[in-house]
């Protein structure tokens, strides 16, 4: 029977009598897998945001376990691997496009061999990804008047819709001494706050825009969200990728302290309901829409569709198609609820997204 059983090995010396034990472990494994079981992220499931972290049961007969990431269900576009891992759990520190189809899969391995990759997965990526600085701690000297930096690095781009700053948190002995500064790799910059308070220690707040209130709390701790001087909203329309610079001026001399965390929660726009190819901008239609059983979606003259999903309000798999022979693809809604569905047309790394109404 498969499993790890202990084992105590004795050893004895008559003269003068000692006894030493030693226990160790026979692991016993077949060479036959049974197939595997993903967990999370769930089949169909949307607005997935990173760190992205992914799950599987864990089977008592595998050793080691091997995962793939891939843009396509066939997974010839590899974008995340791993091998030999340990645990029955896996987080990913590729960075994955917003908005985008992924698909995973597991396969198992002993020391008597390797198992069948499981069935995929499929799940998209948010509209919204939140990062945290990985540039910290950083000294606020209480000699002069110092300047310092921390950046966070941007991997995924679009066009910025909404920004909030989270996790700002830090140390500093008279927080009316400082200025903060928000710029984007666009070189736009924004005052979070300038010389607020009076001789209050320390920082721990978060900045939206859509906040209920500007008066920031003195000292500024608590981890409340406050709107910041400037407006987030000069960010929106550009694109996040590249390098993010969060600015502390310590005004005066004297006090000091530390930056000790901060990070974005950026959300982009939504992608377009058109795909662009060879400079033609090729427009997808769906009909009857609304319908009452089934209903047309026409790809026009689009190539190279990749991948066609329906889900359910709940993010619920209704119907998948990554083998596109027809522009014309009928999907049955006949035995399915009144309501709205989610479709979603993946192109190259492009996912396009619309609403189907039963009724």
């Amino acid at each position: 029977m498969i499993g790890s059983y202990p084992i105590t090995v004795t050893g004895t010396a008559p003269s003068p009598l000692v006894v030493k034990n030693s226990i160790i472990t026979l692991n016993v494994y077949a060479t036959t897998f049974n197939p595997m079981t993903l967990s999370t992220p769930a089949n169909g499931a949307l607005n997935v945001t990173g760190p992205y972290t992914f799950s599987w049961v864990a089977d008592p007969n595998a050793a080691t376990y091997d995962i793939d990431i891939a843009t396509d269900a066939a997974f010839t576009n590899i974008v995340d691997a791993a091998t030999g891992l340990v645990a029955n759990s896996y987080i990913s520190g590729a960075v994955l496009s917003s908005n985008t189809i992924y698909y995973w899969r597991v396969k198992p391995s002993n020391q008597c061999g390797s198992g069948s990759f499981s069935s995929a997965y499929s799940f998209t990526t948010s509209n919204c990804n939140s990062t945290v600085s990985t540039a910290v701690p950083v000294t606020i000297s209480s000699s002069g008047t110092p300047t310092i930096t921390s950046t966070i690095n941007i991997g995924v781009t679009g066009t910025i819709n909404d920004i909030d700053v989270v996790g700002l948190i830090g140390t500093h002995s008279w927080i009316n001494d400082l200025t903060v500064t928000l710029k984007s790799p666009q070189n736009t910059t924004i005052t979070l706050w300038d010389q607020i308070c009076a001789n209050e220690n320390d920082f721990n707040l978060n900045f939206d825009d859509a906040a209920a209130s500007a008066t920031l709390p003195c000292p500024p701790t608590g981890g409340g969200t406050y709107q910041p001087q400037g407006s987030l909203a000069a960010f929106n329309g550009e694109d996040p990728l590249g390098t993010w610079t969060l600015t502390i001026v310590d005004n005066f001399n004297q006090d000091g302290g530390a930056l000790n965390g901060w990070g974005l929660n950026i959300c982009l726009t939504s992608i377009s309901t058109t795909i662009p190819q060879n400079g033609i901008v090729n427009t997808i239609t769906i009909y009857p829409n609304p319908t009452s059983n089934a209903f047309t979606l026409d790809l026009g003259n689009i190539e190279n569709v990749e991948n066609i999903i329906l889900l359910d309000v709940q993010g619920k798999l209704i119907y998948e198609n990554n083998n596109i022979i027809n522009s014309k693809i009928k999907i049955d809604l006949n035995n399915k609820s009144e309501g709205i569905y989610i479709l979603k047309v993946q192109h190259h790394n492009e996912v396009n997204t619309y609403k189907v109404v039963k009724q």
